[in-house]
């Protein structure tokens, strides 16, 4: 099932206890001991229903533009801190395209990350604030978010890649938005839009559902929204966000995104 509207307001409303590492193992030892004393296997269903999950979350503020042509370039926007690694937790500020400070630590003892479970991310938030070039001579589409030919996509990049300076460009990058794609900007639309797409490590989005239908409507790929790649990602696993455009005079302007990471533990 995907994440409703309301629930994207609740997740992103100003004030929203946010728990560190610390404050989930102090519940974790609260609900362990005398009176409660509840198994680990109960403790675990509670945190994750009630999303009480450490955060890491990095945040661009800067205008960048992607233009399409001849001469297709697709460019990194964002990329988040390593999945689960000591002193990522907490909020970040990073300069367009570039790692955040924080680098993965060498030879770290696995050990000593804080992640539970056989998949530790449970949920990603993006916040987009974009839009295109603002015409088109498609006006049949304005502010639509049909035959757009400007959208964001995600890679995942492995810890190895990281440390080796290197991009993971796992999307495939072509003339149409894949099914996996994150967010089309609005057609025509002078004005930035902010966008907020949740993805929840329990999403079950199916092909021709009314869920992935809606989500064309909004023009997000219902591919991305099925889950497996958040089930996917590793601990130090990094997420990329990426820019696209296509076809001469169409622009992909971004002013700002913040990617919102959160794990289990």
């Amino acid at each position: 099932m995907g994440i409703s509207s309301s629930k994207v307001d609740q997740l992103t409303s100003e004030g929203n206890h946010e728990p560190t590492i610390s404050d989930v193992f102090a519940v974790r030892l609260l609900l362990s001991s005398s009176p409660a004393s509840l198994p680990v296997e109960i403790i675990d269903v509670i945190l994750d229903h009630g999303a009480y999950w450490p955060h890491s979350t990095v945040e661009v503020k800067e205008i960048d533009v992607v233009s399409g042509g001849d001469d297709v370039e697709d460019k990194v926007y964002l990329r988040t801190l390593p999945l689960a690694y000591p002193k990522t937790e907490g909020s970040h500020v990073a300069s367009a395209g570039q790692y955040p400070i924080h680098r993965p630590p060498r030879g770290s003892n696995e050990e000593e990350y804080p992640r539970r479970g056989q998949h530790p991310c449970r949920r990603i938030v993006f916040e987009l604030l974009s839009r295109d070039q603002g015409w088109s001579s498609d006006r049949a589409y304005h502010k639509t978010y049909a035959h757009s030919w400007t959208w964001f996509d995600v890679s995942v990049e492995r810890a190895s890649e990281s440390d080796s300076g290197g991009v993971a460009d796992q999307v495939e990058h072509g003339l149409h938005p894949k099914d996996t794609h994150l967010q089309r900007n609005v057609h025509a639309k002078r004005e930035f839009t902010r966008h907020v797409i949740v993805w929840d490590w329990q999403d079950t989005v199916e092909e021709g559902s009314l869920e992935a239908m809606v989500a064309n409507e909004q023009g997000r790929g219902w591919r991305s929204m099925d889950g497996q790649l958040v089930r996917s990602l590793e601990c130090g696993d990094r997420l990329v966000l990426w820019m696209h455009a296509r076809f001469g005079g169409w622009r992909c302007i971004a002013e700002s995104a913040k990617v919102t990471v959160y794990w289990a533990v």
